[in-house]
């Protein structure tokens, strides 16, 4: 039987969690990836301008952390837009608002460094289920297949009628998929 919990990450969450397969397997006994960002597209543009003193925590709160051009994003990462509330808007802000955020943004954009996870997928080992909505134009469809072949213990499923914020547009689904996964119950195969 193998040790260890299982570790769901979401988006770049699913980075953050192969990240630590690889690096304390006795930690992960399973992961979760749901649309799994793995294979960047390059540096953000915002990144660019995140040394600027000012100019770089102005760039964050707008591309990142609350402003405009997130709030843009994360609606466009829904297949139904409506199901994006201002409740949940206001909620997703909340991170934004505490004391150092929008600094540490910046500090990251300023020292981003291309990843090296995706040249060492081959070495974790652990059961994985990668969940991809259908309609996510944020991870492809060939990005997912690439994972799951790339990981020597993947399956990826098709979660219908999702965008990439499958575990809010069909919370139910994502959840019985990843208990089910979790409790080593059999994922039917797609």
């Amino acid at each position: 039987a193998m040790a260890g919990a299982t570790v769901v990450g979401h988006g770049w969450g699913a980075s953050v969690a192969l990240e630590l397969a690889r690096t304390q397997p006795q930690l992960v006994g399973r992961l979760g990836l749901v649309d799994p960002l793995v294979y960047g597209s390059g540096r953000p543009v915002w990144h660019r301008m995140a040394h600027v003193p000012y100019l770089g925590s102005a760039a964050a709160w707008a591309w990142a952390a609350g402003g405009p051009l997130w709030e843009r994003a994360l609606r466009n990462g829904f297949y139904q837009p409506a199901r994006l509330t201002a409740e949940y808007l206001d909620t997703a802000r909340q991170a934004s608002r505490i004391r150092g955020t929008l600094r540490t943004w910046a500090s990251a954009g300023a020292q981003w460094d291309p990843s090296s996870l995706p040249a060492a997928l081959e070495r974790i080992v652990q059961p994985a289920l990668i969940l991809r909505g259908s309609h996510d134009a944020r991870v492809s469809a060939g990005d997912v297949q690439r994972l799951a072949e790339s990981l020597p213990n993947a399956q990826a499923v098709t979660v219908q009628d999702a965008g990439f914020y499958a575990p809010i547009e069909q919370s139910d689904e994502v959840a019985r998929l990843l208990l089910d996964f979790s409790l080593g119950r059999p994922i039917p195969r797609q």
